[in-house]
């Protein structure tokens, strides 16, 4: 089994999806006049965090075949750097998201700007107080540790803080609102939502590490695991959360949905400590594993929950004709790439022929075009049970452009200092 020509396809293939996401995202956010600017602000951002995964998964794509691009040791070390820093920056992204959707949490718009410029101004002076510290390798994963922690922490708590006081409102809105805010924490945080047997203990150190360069036989710090040890148990305990109440909700009130996606993290997370404990950790086929389950859980899960939060709750104007024509031409660009993503990742465990692979993405696409008009007319014609609060005046039209702004500056910043400290480990 070619486990490293494998997971190089599949970063190519998340490199192309991360790409579809993150030009669509921010085209409709720009176009959809007509949707309210806090929800078009949260789509943007959503665009903006698949940009930013475009630039890891390029890091990704160089590091595998430095020979193809003719990077020398330091150069790929670098990179390595600029992917770690780049990682803390999607973290903070989802901070900034989780602030604004499903709705504003702060008082006004300056307050919200104001304390994500802070939060980058800080970790920027943390990182180099790390570094001067000279921790070497643990120095960039000790501030994606420190941030994953505050979001995860902070994240999980307000996610779960929407859903338990509004799910069962009687006003349909409010339920929107709890029902969006598990939808993005899964959709954003999942990936460690499949860690939940750390609760019980079964998966020990492993299960814990399992897709992060590091190990308890690197000498790691105390503080490094219990900070790595806590940003996993806080989305996993919210994750169990939203199972419990979802599951025990009147049935006029339950969301499929909701219920079928944390109930296939909670199968996922089970089926992942069976691998771990019965695969050879040496080998290809736990390689691959541990990328399709951990890495591989915001290159291909993760489009496919935000899609699908977008959709339901409007965040761009679907009704207006000539946007719904270009979002349901994206929508089959989506589903033929995401569909050769999952065929690819099926034919890294289990060979299949070209000519079946190709067939069964044709059955898949031919479903798509047959359902996709009747899905979006659904959609359309949803009316409240789709719609989520907005502040009107909370965001102004420029905020758009400058939201672009300052994520280019920050890639800029951060693409500098990753690759810095990346050349003189």
């Amino acid at each position: 089994m070619a486990g490293a020509g494998s997971i190089l396809e599949l970063h190519v293939l998340s490199f192309g999806l991360a790409a579809l996401m993150a030009s669509s995202f921010i085209w409709l956010a720009f176009k959809s006049s007509k949707t309210p600017l806090t929800l078009r602000m949260a789509l943007l951002h959503l665009g903006l965090l698949f940009l930013v995964n475009l630039f890891i998964f390029t890091t990704y794509i160089i590091t595998e075949i430095p020979d193809f691009f003719g990077a020398s040791e330091a150069t790929v070390a670098a990179l390595k750097g600029c992917s770690n820093l780049l990682n803390v920056l999607t973290i903070l992204q989802i901070g900034f998201i989780f602030t604004i959707f499903p709705s504003p949490i702060f008082s006004n718009r300056k307050t919200t700007f104001g304390i994500g410029i802070f939060l980058v101004i800080i970790l920027v002076i943390v990182f180099l107080i790390v570094t001067w510290l000279s921790l070497s390798i643990y120095s960039g994963y000790f501030v994606w540790l420190l941030v994953a922690l505050t979001i995860n922490g902070f994240g999980s708590f307000f996610m779960v803080r929407w859903y338990l006081l509004y799910r069962s409102s009687d006003d349909q809105i409010l339920r929107n609102q709890a029902i969006a805010a598990p939808l993005l924490m899964l959709g954003l945080l999942g990936g460690n939502t499949i860690k939940w047997p750390s609760l019980l203990l079964l998966g020990g150190p492993e299960l814990f590490f399992q897709g992060t360069y590091l190990a308890l036989g690197d000498g790691l710090p105390l503080f490094v695991i219990l900070m790595n040890s806590t940003a996993i148990i806080m989305p996993v305990c919210a994750l169990v959360v939203v199972l419990v109440k979802e599951s025990t909700i009147q049935s006029e009130l339950r969301d499929r949905s909701l219920l079928f996606t944390s109930v296939a993290f909670m199968l996922f997370g089970f089926l992942n400590l069976l691998i771990l404990s019965l695969a050879d950790s040496d080998g290809d086929f736990r390689s691959l594993w541990d990328y399709f389950a951990v890495i591989g859980m915001f290159g291909l899960v993760r489009p496919l929950i935000l899609i699908y939060v977008a959709l339901r709750f409007n965040l761009f104007d679907i009704n207006n004709p000539q946007i719904r024509g270009k979002v349901r031409i994206i929508a089959l660009l989506l589903v033929t790439v995401w569909t050769s993503s999952f065929f690819e990742i099926i034919q890294a465990f289990i060979p299949l022929p070209q000519l079946l692979s190709a067939a069964l993405i044709g059955v898949v696409l031919a479903f798509a075009i047959g359902w996709e008009e009747k899905i979006f007319e659904g959609l359309a014609s949803g009316g409240e049970k789709q719609m989520l609060l907005s502040e009107d005046d909370y965001f102004e039209k420029d905020d758009l452009f400058r939201s672009v702004m300052i994520v280019f500056g920050a890639v800029i910043l951060y693409l500098c200092l990753g690759f810095i400290s990346g050349s003189e480990i």
